[in-house]
């Protein structure tokens, strides 16, 4: 015979006769008494019972069946219906507290808080002792976000019964909303005294310890709580949420499938599910596992944002917005969606609404660096400066203490590689916790050819691959066997199967998830991981974190830290990062000679033969060019190329079109600065060998501060144009001046603004100047090493050799400098 609980199964009697189950808690009362029958707590009990029972009248005993059918229905979740049945037996029975209570409880079912309070407020008028009530006005004020409110009335319910260990429990989860976690575990505390056996407040005893980060004590928690309860899905659920912070995803799956066993219609469960899937980018699955979470919750808001934003990844924008539109209509009041709907307004070149998007997502949280971020980044691809100096004061912190950024989103904002590096490193430890075991061992001996594994999500028409296509190519098969790993949804094009064609093994993962990419880099015995792509778009750092190969190096699409230890090596040279600031970078530098940028020496011009006329320019005018990004331009370097049109007759400037907006911006300040707006002129894009030869039709690149032009200023070097440039501190700000020092152009990189300012002014007005350094651009482009793809190629393969000896022997990484062959 099963052993009873004589204490708690009086506490559980007691409770269902507070709420006027007087049935149920009779079958308590009686089996307590057939085991103990001399418990006179029980027998008094059953006493008032019957005494009442019998003194009941007809009315009250009518009364009694309604609400009894009322419960049934209620238990069978036909809400509407006990609704509308107990608003008609109010108006009889008008005194019933029990009646309004059960009206109440569907009202907050139902979504209508407001009706509920009133029912409850009934309540307590009729009865003012009846704890429930109090409890459940708690309940209505804090899914109503009211949490003084609902504090306020679940201590009333204490003050009426002070062992209601369910009102202790609620009163410590609406002081944990409040985020005072102290006093919540004491209210939790305080549940579990009164009944040992409240696993709900242990689980939240548990979540609180979650968000205190001490995750042991947690785990610890659920352990217990599930050897007593093997079955329970919401302590599978809570361990499954322990291992997804422990970034073991495995794991943290297996426990969300037993949570959804054991209850089919756990819809967080599902979405937690989906959120693991995502992150091991399978998107398609993690698809499956939201809508399934909102098919057991239609008003699930964070279910239907991650689905838009997997239609993101997919391509699918519209209906990414549709479902971020559907989120905002369950829910006008909460910031995500409207961030979500930000980014897709941006890719869809819809600035100004991206950027009312963002405005509306900051009304809920003015502080959230990540959209200020963005929001300043739409600001500067519009060229529109006075949003970016408004908040000016405040980019020194995004980023840098404890909210996460984009570290690519931030290099355009402020030239500062201690802060970048500071960034990098949150970012990376917030969404990237890194695989510290030891997962690759050394071999006995060195592999005859290296393998070598290329990562990026722009094999396509892309600045990336237009510099590594010869390099691919011309690889040495001798020492090295290439591979490709592309995870971009990429359209077929000519640049795309060319590079397809260069590697020895080219493998398409866009849709496997991370892991499968990792074991599959694992099982081709990948040696040197490159990731080609950073914190760019369409990057899968995971694959990385995770290791996916022993040596991994950050490559050529970001420039800048990355911030992860598991990145052992950065590509550059002692421009980009001078060696007094190798401490700002996590990564080991592997220095190459002349330059870190790759370029094509076999880049095609067009056969077309262009004058100015045709691409909008005055025939006679001295053409200034800038085909850097707009995001690249800021009020410094526009005010300086402004004042040097005022003073230089005759002269344009001829920028990239990138959007409409910018366009209007740039020659409203044009104008504003006393230049005539015709004198700023927009290239429309065009085929890859017309853009490259149109450079030929300019006089002079000017190049941007924070955020240099890097593959414009390859093609405006490649096709003899000029380029002056300030050097910055940080890498981005530092590559112009590497490519000019590999071309041995050293006299048009600049110090300081008036020394830009003046190099162009000279250059501009004393054409015997400009044409001896065009002479020499020409000669240099056939003579020194910035084209010089195939000594490129075999100093950066010394680089990769070097760094493999140094992992074969055992040594840690350490800065590489390669002496020019």
């Amino acid at each position: 015979m099963k052993k009873l609980n004589v204490e708690q199964s009086l506490l559980r009697a007691d409770a269902l006769l507070g709420k006027g189950q007087n049935i149920q808690a009779k079958k308590i009362y009686q089996l307590i008494l057939s085991r103990f029958p001399n418990n006179n707590r029980a027998r008094k009990a059953l006493i008032n019972i019957n005494n009442s029972k019998a003194s009941k009248s007809h009315e009250e005993v009518i009364l009694q069946v309604q609400i009894d059918k009322l419960v049934i229905l209620y238990n069978q979740k036909q809400y509407s219906k006990v609704a509308n049945q107990a608003n008609k037996l109010t108006k009889k029975y008008s005194n019933s507290f029990l009646l309004w209570n059960i009206l109440g409880v569907v009202n907050q079912h139902l979504g209508e808080f407001e009706k509920a309070e009133q029912n409850f407020f009934k309540v307590t008028k009729i009865n003012p002792n009846y704890a429930d009530a109090y409890n459940n006005l708690g309940f209505t004020f804090k899914e109503q976000g009211k949490l003084k409110e609902a504090v306020l009335y679940y201590r009333k319910a204490l003050e009426k019964n002070p062992k209601y260990a369910e009102a202790h429990n609620n009163l410590g989860n609406a002081l944990k909303d409040e985020g005072k976690l102290e006093d919540a575990l004491i209210s939790y505390d305080q549940a579990i005294r009164i009944n040992p056996n409240y696993t709900d407040a242990h689980i939240n005893i548990g979540i609180i310890f979650e968000e205190q980060y001490k995750l042991d004590l947690a785990m610890q928690k659920y352990v217990y709580l599930l050897s007593r309860n093997q079955y329970h899905p919401k302590i599978h659920y809570c361990i499954g949420n322990i291992f997804h912070k422990q970034n073991f995803l495995k794991k943290a799956k297996e426990s969300f499938k037993k949570a959804i066993k054991y209850n089919p219609n756990f819809a967080e469960a599902y979405y937690n599910m989906g959120n693991i899937l995502k992150k091991q980018h399978a998107i398609q699955m993690a698809k499956k596992y939201y809508a399934k979470a909102l098919k057991i919750n239609p008003q699930y808001v964070e279910a239907y944002i991650n689905i838009g934003n997997i239609l993101i990844i997919q391509g699918n924008l519209d209906g990414g917005l549709k479902c971020f539109n559907q989120a905002i209509k369950i829910n006008p009041k909460i910031l995500e969606p409207y961030n979500s709907m930000g980014k897709v307004l941006a890719k869809q070149k819809k600035i100004n609404e991206a950027i009312e998007a963002y405005d509306q997502a900051l009304k809920f949280n003015p502080n959230h660096e990540e959209i200020i971020s963005r929001k300043l980044n739409l600001a500067q691809q519009i060229s529109d400066w006075s949003v970016v100096q408004k908040s000016s004061y405040l980019i020194p912190s995004l980023g840098t203490t404890n909210q996460t950024v984009s570290p690519f989103l931030a290099l355009a904002l402020e030239d500062e590689p201690k802060r970048q590096k500071a960034r990098s490193e949150i970012y990376a430890k917030t969404l990237f916790i890194e695989e510290k075991s030891k997962i690759f061992s050394i071999p006995s001996k060195k592999p005859k050819r290296i393998r070598i594994g290329y990562f990026s999500p722009d094999f396509k028409e892309h600045p990336v691959s237009y510099l590594i296509a010869k390099l691919i190519g011309i690889h040495s098969r001798k020492h090295f066997e290439v591979f490709g790993y592309s995870f971009g949804n990429n359209k077929d094009s000519k640049l795309r199967n060319r590079i397809i064609q260069s590697f020895d093994v080219f493998r398409d993962v866009k849709d496997m998830d991370n892991e499968e990419v990792i074991s599959l880099a694992r099982e081709d015995k990948i040696d040197i991981a490159i990731d080609l792509s950073g914190y760019t778009s369409g990057s899968r750092t995971m694959i990385f974190s995770h290791k996916a190969a022993p040596i991994q190096i950050s490559y050529l699409g970001f420039p800048g830290t990355m911030g992860l230890s598991n990145i052992d090596y950065i590509i550059a040279d002692k421009a980009v990062i001078p060696e007094q600031t190798e401490k700002y970078y996590t990564e080991k530098p592997i220095y190459l000679p002349n330059t870190f940028m790759p370029t094509d020496n076999t880049r095609k011009f067009s056969s077309k033969k262009l004058d100015k006329l045709s691409m909008g320019l005055p025939e006679k005018a001295f053409v200034f060019c800038c085909f850097n990004n707009t995001y690249k331009i800021s009020s410094n370097e526009f005010d300086i190329w402004m004042r040097l049109l005022m003073k230089i007759d005759g002269s344009v400037l001829w920028l990239a079109s990138t959007n409409n907006q910018s366009k209007i911006n740039l020659k409203k300040e044009a104008k504003r600065k006393g230049i005539d707006p015709v004198r700023i002129i927009f290239a429309e894009k065009v085929s890859m060998d017309v853009h490259l030869s149109r450079y030929k039709l300019a006089d002079l690149f000017l190049d941007t501060f924070i955020y240099n032009g890097h593959t414009t200023t390859t093609e405006a070097l490649w096709a003899g144009l000029p380029v002056v440039t300030m050097q910055g501190r940080q890498f981005a700000a530092r590559v112009a001046g590497s490519l000019l020092s590999a071309i041995e152009l050293t006299e048009l990189i600049s110090k300081n603004t008036n020394e830009y300012e003046a190099l162009i002014f000279k250059l501009a007005t004393n054409s015997e100047y400009l044409n001896e350094i065009k002479n020499k651009l020409l000669k240099n482009i056939t003579t020194t090493a910035l084209f010089d793809s195939e000594a490129y190629t075999k100093n950066l393969e010394k680089g990769y050799q070097q760094a493999y000896e140094r992992y074969f022997t055992g040594g840690k990484p350490i800065p590489i400098s390669i002496e020019s062959i």
